[in-house]
């Protein structure tokens, strides 16, 4: 399948590898955290699970490298086809749209849960929605209530509101990580999106979390969208106001501007981009706090509170608490899911290894520890406590590391190996690249990826050429001579030179 035109992945370095080790780590413990638990309910003793982890790793691993060696000569014939390639994708994800619309329709007889917002919300005579501190809950029940006004005060409604906003959001994420990620990645995603019970379940429970989950991943197409082959540094200050925005809403969107750093390290292909990175960094923090500013101001104006007392609350409904883990965080098939989560986060282990130049995990192991940070001090809210974000990680790492298992440079190691089928000789073929206007502008030769594709270069003849010819014109003056001039030259008689 085709993989994007672009793709987001960072040059290797210390840091990489660190966030390697880490990401490694945090898959295994939780592999046995999750084989332990599943052991238990299988009346074996608990410590099997480490076996478990091990067990699955080692079959991950066999199948990461099924995965590379026949990826890459599926990934080139899905190349020479385009058409085909983006078809099955297109009936891919509207097929997981389709289905996950199903699930949570099949689901609506017992949905059940934030009545709370129903009540608030709900259109009485001389009611009105009660100032909240938390922006996000606050302009989701400003929503409800629109909803309930138009359609009527029934609990149904809130249901089809949030079955509608989640696959939205679903299907603008798909986009997003598709662009910048390849379509096995968004399909992976979108599968879990769309099937997994914690999701369907989300759907079906009033929550502000489906309103915010539409939001962030609008703000996360416009992070992204500043990965360009040339930086664009002014663009990052409007990056930092829309993430302030988001944060003011909920902390959450505080996790934007480590992904606008990451966007910012990711794709610039020019010379010397260090002084626009650094600029870029700059404008996106100073971005951040005039954001904030501007959110504060608002708030204060709006709400007839002081600037000073609109900081202090919006601190204190985020303020840390002691260290402890999340008492739950899913229903009873979430061990189940965070199996099949945890390993597609196995993929990632090995195909790290790929390509030696780029990687594609930091971003999100940093994001993912950052989230179970915040979550085990208690900075988010009983309202949004932070598990839908961390599935969402969780779904976007399975689907990278299944996805990197279709690029790098596995096509000329399958070459090297060889494959069954013929398939070698049919990936050996030179594919024709096109640039912008439609010129040649080389081939891509079997072993090659997208990120490798340069135009043919032809140097210069250093032999000179033949001038261009110049018709000339005979107008200088030419003096008149003696008419019978004669040009024989005098010799003597005796003079046999010419014999």
């Amino acid at each position: 399948m085709r993989t994007g035109r672009a793709e987001m992945s960072w040059s290797k370095n210390v840091f990489c590898y660190v966030m390697w080790f880490l990401y490694t780590l945090l898959t295994g413990i939780a592999l046995a955290g999750v084989g332990g638990v599943l052991c238990g309910r299988a009346g074996v003793q608990t410590y099997w699970g480490i076996l478990f982890a091990i067990l699955i790793l080692a079959v991950t691993g066999g199948i990461d490298w099924l995965f590379r060696r026949f990826g890459a000569v599926l990934s080139l014939w899905g190349k020479k086809r385009p058409g085909g390639t983006f078809a099955l994708e297109c009936v891919l994800a509207a097929g997981l749209l389709i289905l996950g619309g199903l699930f949570r329709i099949w689901g609506m007889e017992g949905a059940a849960g934030g009545e709370e917002y129903y009540e608030i919300a709900k259109v009485v005579a001389g009611g009105e929605i009660p100032q909240i501190v938390h922006g996000a809950v606050y302009f989701y029940v400003q929503l409800l209530h629109g909803a309930f006004r138009l359609l009527g005060n029934r609990y149904i409604v809130g249901i089809w509101l949030q079955i509608v906003l989640q696959l939205a959001g679903s299907l603008g994420l798909f986009l997003t990580v598709r662009k910048k990620c390849g379509a096995v990645t968004a399909l992976v995603t979108l599968g879990f999106c769309m099937c997994g019970p914690y999701m369907i379940g989300r759907a079906l429970v009033l929550s502000p979390e489906i309103l915010y989950f539409v939001l962030i991943v609008a703000a996360a197409a416009v992070t992204v969208s500043g990965y360009q082959d040339r930086l664009l540094p002014v663009a990052f200050l409007f990056i930092g106001i829309l993430a302030a925005l988001c944060a003011y809403l909920d902390v959450a969107g505080w996790l934007l501007l480590p992904a606008a750093v990451f966007v910012i390290f990711a794709g610039c292909r020019e010379e010397n981009p260090s002084g626009k990175r650094a600029a870029a960094v700059l404008l996106c923090v100073v971005g951040a706090v005039l954001g904030m500013m501007i959110c504060i101001f608002t708030d204060a104006f709006f709400s007839g509170k002081s600037f000073q007392g609109v900081v202090k609350a919006w601190l204190l409904l985020y303020k840390p608490d002691g260290f402890g883990l999340p008492a739950s965080v899913g229903g009873a098939d979430f061990w189940t899911e965070s199996f099949l989560l945890f390993t597609g986060m196995a993929f990632g282990v090995f195909s790290f290894w790929y390509d030696r130049e780029k990687e594609h995990i930091s971003v999100y192991t940093v994001l993912i520890i950052a989230v179970a940070l915040a979550s085990c001090f208690g900075i988010f809210t009983e309202e949004m406590p932070g598990f839908y974000a961390l599935y969402l990680l969780l779904a976007l790492s399975a689907g990278q590391g299944i996805g990197q298992c279709f690029r790098g440079k596995a096509a000329a190691k399958v070459q090297e190996e060889g494959t069954p089928l013929g398939a070698v000789a049919e990936a050996q073929d030179s594919l024709q690249i096109l640039d912008m206007d439609g010129e040649d502008s080389g081939k891509l030769q079997a072993g090659g990826t997208e990120s490798e594709r340069k135009p043919v270069r032809y140097l210069e003849n250093p032999l000179p050429l033949p001038k261009k010819h110049v018709k000339r014109v005979m107008d200088y003056p030419l003096k008149e001579e003696a008419i019978g001039n004669d040009f024989d030259y005098p010799i003597a008689e005796d003079d046999d030179f010419d014999i």
